[in-house]
């Protein structure tokens, strides 16, 4: 019987799994790539947390150094893109606001800084920023012809549908991506003719261009939604609505978006209230925007602030064409529920109202968060809120002390639980449930007090997200949690957070790696399963810092089908039974201490056999210290073992495979085993201690017969 090794190392192709699951490939999850390290060396692992200080890549004059984020906003510009924006929400006097947007390209996992506007609201005294949402849609319906500047439409109803100046379009494809010179969009004439001009660098010349034919054209209708709190009057609040924009805008000098004056749908900022007069009758501090039902038809939700106990709910139809008086308008305005108390003790300021995928609305307080069925929000409402979850941590307020602070809670999508943060940093965040009565299920997150300057510290490779004692302030999608401390200093940094890709949802998100079929022909049973795993962040000694956790399962069954149940391989690495392929899938802890995932390198797979065994990975054959006609054989070791060098075993056989010698380490009977770290000048006494790279080990056979034979030494486990 020989012991044989299987060995992975993801050198194959892969595939997009569950939709693209092939059995002969590697199958990457939500969130898992295949990635090279700095040595070269494959490994898998989700995507790996990015950060981003930005007022250190762009200028933020006139704004005080450092500028601190504290509000943000994203969308899922392609299935590999997400646009990042964030600003200030605090009051920045009679200036303009400015809003920054950021990538992170999930592919090559860059979070990259992309510049700014500035947006002018009227008025601008006491701007405030709480809650970005930002909007895009497509026009794409009907065809067009183009003859310079002059666009013709053929089933276009652009007027009607509220086009906006300052968006720009793209021909020949009704998918952005494929878009690669775009054009200004200067004056939408009717629903079927709007001009063009050239804006940027990049834009294409509109002076002979000429397109005929029923072509294909896309619009990117780009908007930005935050709400203006004003703090300390209601003459200054609002919600803030931004049309025309385009991605070019974002730029390092920060482009000026002018205020809002009596035309609608042109690049500009509108102040939307719910009321005819100059001063808003409500107090926004956060909202939902739902999904679009036409061009003419989007509802948008805004938290009102009543009191430390009290809150109230808008709705305004934000594509509703604007009646406008100075730059602002009520005609977006639906109505307004009445007064509730929510049962907690303050309302959080940053991101107070999320929804969930059955359109449940959840307004967070200092206490707890309330659950609000959107059925419920109906005009002079005062029972909208249905039930609450409040705090009450793992092992409850005798593990973790309770906090009155809870802050920003976001509702993971795909996963569904919430993502809970503190508004004093002083508590540990959660990853929990909706639990109207029971406690949270785990925390997340250490205060481990590292100062985020030390990233230019030489062996930092990441920063670690603790809250020092500050608040954080979270945003949430398709995965990622965007995560920023609360602090005009230095700490105030921008992460990006894998959450979702945790093991403990994987079977809800997907979020796992499948390696193909792998063959072990001839196994009597299986022995163990090895992983090779780089565990730790920040390698210098006196930095290092351990990645999060894994899991290894197996099957070997329902492989081509993608039917057959896992079984998880228990620490030992030890598993059972045999067959003649079996395939792998792993599983990685995202929601934990660091939030930073191992990287996985190879698998390897001891089984028995009825074969010739397969010579140990470890150990290069070395002709330089082997001789035959004295029986010698070496070996040199080309990677450590996890602990100790295992027991090792020789079988050596003829042309035939016909075995002439078996023999081990332990209980040596025909021949002697050392070893030498010092390029075999002195052999010493074998020692399984002696486990380092570079070193030689030999066998010298005692009862070998194989004179005048070719033979073939086996070294195994």
């Amino acid at each position: 019987m020989a012991t044989n090794y299987l060995q992975y190392n993801f050198d194959t192709d892969t595939v997009t799994y569950p939709s693209g699951y092939d059995s002969t490939k590697l199958n990457l999850g939500h969130l898992m790539y295949k990635r090279t390290n700095e040595n070269g060396e494959l490994y898998v692992s989700p995507l790996e947390p990015k950060f981003l200080r930005g007022y250190e890549v762009i200028s933020v004059a006139p704004y005080s150094y450092p500028y601190q984020i504290d509000s943000l906003g994203s969308l899922k510009y392609d299935d590999d893109t997400i646009w990042l924006f964030y600003a200030g929400g605090g009051s920045q006097g009679t200036i303009a606001k400015r809003i920054f947007l950021a990538t992170l390209k999930k592919s090559t996992n860059q979070f990259t800084e992309v510049g700014s506007i500035q947006v002018n609201y009227t008025p601008n005294n006491t701007h405030q920023c709480y809650t970005i949402i930002p909007s895009l849609e497509l026009h794409t319906g009907g065809t067009i012809t183009v003859s310079g500047s002059s666009v013709i439409g053929l089933g276009t109803t652009w007027l009607t549908d509220g086009v906006c100046v300052g968006n720009r379009i793209g021909f020949g494809s009704t998918n952005s991506l494929n878009i690669t010179t775009w054009y200004r969009i200067s004056s939408v004439n009717s629903d079927t003719s709007i001009t063009i001009s050239k804006e940027f660098s990049t834009d294409g010349d509109t002076s002979t261009l000429n397109i005929t034919g029923a072509t294909s054209y896309v619009i990117e209708d780009f908007r930005l939604i935050y709400f203006n709190y004003g703090a300390g009057t209601t003459t200054n609040r609002g919600i803030s609505l931004t049309k025309g924009l385009r991605y070019e805008l974002f730029t390092i000098s920060s482009t000026s978006i002018p205020a809002g004056t009596t035309i609608d749908n042109i690049r500009a900022c509108y102040r939307i209230l719910d009321s005819a007069t100059t001063s808003a009758t409500f107090s926004p501090i956060g909202g939902v925007l739902m999904d679009k039902t036409s061009f003419t038809n989007q509802d948008l939700y805004s938290l009102t602030y009543i009191s430390s106990t009290n809150i109230s709910i808008q709705k305004f139809n934000i594509r509703s064409s604007l009646t406008l008086t100075a730059g602002r308008s009520n005609s977006p305005f639906i109505f307004t529920t009445g007064s509730q108390a929510h049962g907690g003790t303050n309302i959080g300021g940053f991101i107070p109202m999320v929804t969930d995928y059955n359109n449940n609305f959840y307004v967070t307080t200092n206490t707890r968060i309330c659950r609000i069925p959107i059925s419920g929000i109906t005009a002079s409402s005062t029972t909208f809120i249905v039930d609450s979850m409040v705090e009450n941590p793992p092992g409850t307020s005798t593990t973790y002390p309770l906090s009155s602070q809870l802050f920003g809670g976001q509702y993971l999508r795909q996963a569904n639980k919430f993502y809970i943060s503190h508004s004093q940093g002083t508590i540990r965040n959660y990853v929990t449930s909706y639990v109207v009565s029971g406690q949270f299920d785990r925390p997340i997150h250490i205060n481990d007090q590292t100062q985020q300057g030390t990233y230019l510290v030489d062996k930092f490779d990441n920063l670690t997200t603790n809250f020092l004692s500050l608040s954080e302030y979270p945003y949430y999608t398709d995965g990622i949690l965007f995560l920023v401390r609360g602090t005009a200093t230095n700490n105030n940094i921008i992460y990006t957070l894998p959450i979702e890709a945790d093991e403990d949802y994987h079977t809800i998100t997907n979020s796992c790696v499948i390696t193909p079929e792998l063959t072990t022909l001839s196994a009597t049973s299986y022995n163990k399963v090895y992983a090779d795993v780089d565990m730790f962040f920040n390698k210098d000694q006196r930095f290092y810092i351990p990645r999060e956790t894994y899991d290894i399962y197996y099957r070997t069954s329902g492989i081509t089908t993608d039917t057959g149940s896992w079984s998880l391989v228990p620490t030992s690495g030890q598993i059972s039974g045999s067959s003649n392929s079996i395939q792998f899938k792993l599983t990685f802890r995202t929601a934990g201490l660091y939030t930073i995932p191992c990287r996985i390198k190879g698998i390897i797979l001891s089984y028995q056999s009825n074969d010739i065994p397969k010579s140990l990975p470890f150990y290069d054959p070395s002709l330089k210290f082997t001789d035959k006609t004295s029986n010698i054989f070496s070996w040199r070791q080309n990677s450590e073992f996890t602990n100790t060098i295992p027991n090792l075993n020789i079988n050596i056989y003829d042309t035939s495979n016909n075995l002439l010698l078996s023999d081990s380490v332990s209980g040596s009977t025909s021949g002697i085993w050392e070893y030498s770290n010092d390029d075999g000048n002195i052999w010493n006494s074998w020692s399984s201690s002696a486990n380092t790279t570079g070193n030689y080990i030999r066998y010298s056979a005692s009862t070998l017969s194989a004179s005048g034979l070719i033979i073939k030494p086996i070294l195994f486990i």
